[in-house]
């Protein structure tokens, strides 16, 4: 058997042949001999590595137990204060009571309950000239003569439709 002729292609995987090795490349560069780091050195940066997480680890675990002291002496100095509010708002709640307010007012103010309301409307100056005038003078326990104006009628009336009563200041 006679080998066949091969003929000549433009492609380019017509003109390879896949069974060939390809074409080693060729580096440039020399390749770097590796140093070793010698194994004392080594065994100290992990020793060194080991001792620096443990005084880290032994500082956080006493930072904690610093920040949960006073964690517990803040919450009991907000119990003091929480119980002093409460006090405080008894207190409070006492001292605005009409019984301690009406005790105060007898006791340091000198105020007495009014036996008798009684509202004065002062008429106008010609009823005072008249009365002089003419010479008739009031006594003490009789009445005077009421005139009827607008204020006077307005003030009965409201008199009537709200009695309130006053507070008579009392000697102090």
């Amino acid at each position: 058997m006679v080998p066949a002729r091969q003929i000549p292609s433009s492609y380019q995987w017509e003109t390879t042949n896949p069974y060939e090795p390809p074409e080693p490349r060729r580096n440039l560069r020399p390749k770097r001999k590796r140093r070793r780091v010698p194994a004392t050195v080594k065994l100290c940066l992990i020793a060194a590595l080991v001792v620096s997480l443990g005084l880290l680890y032994i500082s956080q675990q006493l930072n904690t137990v610093y920040l949960s002291l006073e964690l517990a002496n803040l919450q009991e100095e907000a119990n003091l204060v929480k119980q002093r509010n409460g006090y405080l708002r008894v207190q409070l709640e006492q001292a605005r009571s009409i019984q301690v307010i009406e005790e105060l007012a007898r006791t340091k103010l000198g105020m007495v309950d009014p036996s008798h309301t009684a509202v004065l409307v002062a008429s106008n100056s010609l009823v005072g000239l008249r009365s002089e005038e003419t010479g008739a003078g009031t006594l003490a326990g009789s009445n005077p003569p009421v005139e009827s104006n607008a204020w006077t009628v307005v003030a009965n009336w409201l008199n009537k439709l709200f009695p309130v009563g006053g507070v008579e200041a009392g000697k102090l």
